[in-house]
């Protein structure tokens, strides 16, 4: 990976070309804080029966992580997130926004900056599979 190269909004732009979004959170990480959270896309598209479409373009990847499409719980709106798997099941099994618990707190803080690096590792070769997979021209 290049560190000079921000692949933070990659996934949303690619994306986009195909499922127009009708609200997104475009970057995946902070450049000045990759460990700020675990790398996520979390966006709503126009047309809703698109998400099981994309949920299997990204589960057939096959990066240094898994990564998934699921619908983020904690939102008031149906937003959507693509996140490594790990992130899925920690908000899954163990965050509970009450008392306001992040994925930092239950996962080992060595654990935690390799999930951040491989997910920004990932990134770029997500984005390809995802225009191959759905023939997204540049």
């Amino acid at each position: 990976m290049d560190n000079n190269q921000d692949y933070s909004k990659l996934i949303a732009q690619i994306l986009r070309k195909k499922f127009p979004f009708e609200q997104a959170k475009l970057n995946m990480y902070l450049n000045d804080d990759i460990y700020n959270r675990i790398p996520s896309l979390i966006f709503r598209l126009q047309e809703t029966s698109k998400y099981s479409e994309i949920k299997a373009c990204i589960e057939s990847f096959h990066g240094i992580l898994e990564w998934t499409l699921y619908r983020y719980e904690f939102s008031r709106k149906d937003n959507y997130v693509i996140a490594p798997l790990i992130l899925y099941e920690i908000e899954r099994n163990y965050i509970n926004k009450a008392q306001n618990t992040n994925e930092k707190e239950v996962i080992p803080e060595d654990d935690y900056k390799s999930i951040c690096k491989n997910a920004i590792k990932d990134i770029p070769k997500l984005a390809e599979h995802i225009q191959k997979y759905f023939n997204i021209k540049d």
